[in-house]
């Protein structure tokens, strides 16, 4: 059946390209510094029922506890990143908490927004008009989103995860599909301040990389000055 080559074709794909101890070995010094956390059962069941919550203090007294145990352990990796940087980036092996950073209600990210915006206003020094459809308002934005996915501390990292689709989502998955749970770990890497548009994924074939994609498909004025080089 159609649906079931689809869903082992999925499977595949997950267990091929989550992140995973093995990938880690094997890339050593390619790769940013990267530390895991193998999730037990009962912190994916404590994640998934305090889902929509907003702070650890919210949930029943029993997954509180799980859970600020589990903060200690990311606590713990973050003080072996040893980098200037205070803030770090997390995610599950598959996906990143990304989508709470476009909520309405998210302070860090409108903040940052207003932020960008100023910078915005400032280069352009009321030379013409901003259209909130042009692309630097889009960059703005976009830029906005980048710098509220940081978070600062293991507590801030887990009430990030409680409150995002995404990961409910893996975790969900991860619980149902026996082969997924073991892969699905916490990963944490030091923050990088990567140049706007400058973020690409790249398709390998045979060890040969066959194309690269900018990651947003957003015009930077930038990228495309070195579009020859790249």
């Amino acid at each position: 059946p159609k649906d079931m080559v689809s869903g082992l074709r999925k499977r595949d794909l997950k267990l091929a390209t989550g992140m995973n101890d093995r990938l880690v070995e094997e890339l050593g010094e390619l790769m940013l510094p990267t530390f895991l956390i193998s999730l037990t059962i009962d912190e994916a069941k404590a994640l998934l029922s305090s889902y929509s919550k907003n702070s650890i203090e919210e949930c029943d007294n029993q997954d509180a506890e799980i859970l600020n145990r589990l903060a200690d352990k990311v606590d713990l990796q973050i003080s072996a990143l040893k980098t200037s940087e205070a803030k770090f980036f997390f995610k599950l092996s598959f996906m990143s908490p990304k989508d709470v950073t476009i909520r309405t209600s998210n302070i860090q990210t409108i903040a940052n927004l207003h932020k960008q915006l100023g910078n915005l206003i400032t280069e352009l020094n009321g030379n013409r008009k901003i259209s909130l459809s042009s692309y630097a308002v889009t960059r703005a934005w976009l830029n906005a989103l980048y710098q509220s996915i940081g978070v600062y501390s293991g507590k801030q990292a887990i009430e990030t995860m409680i409150q995002s689709y995404r990961i409910n989502e893996e975790l969900n998955e991860s619980l149902q599909v026996e082969e997924y749970f073991p892969n699905t770990q916490l990963v944490i890497r030091p923050w990088m301040k990567i140049r706007p548009g400058f973020e690409f994924r790249v398709f390998v074939s045979a060890k040969k990389v066959t194309c690269l994609s900018q990651y947003e498909s957003v015009y930077y004025p930038e990228l495309w000055a070195e579009r020859r080089v790249l």
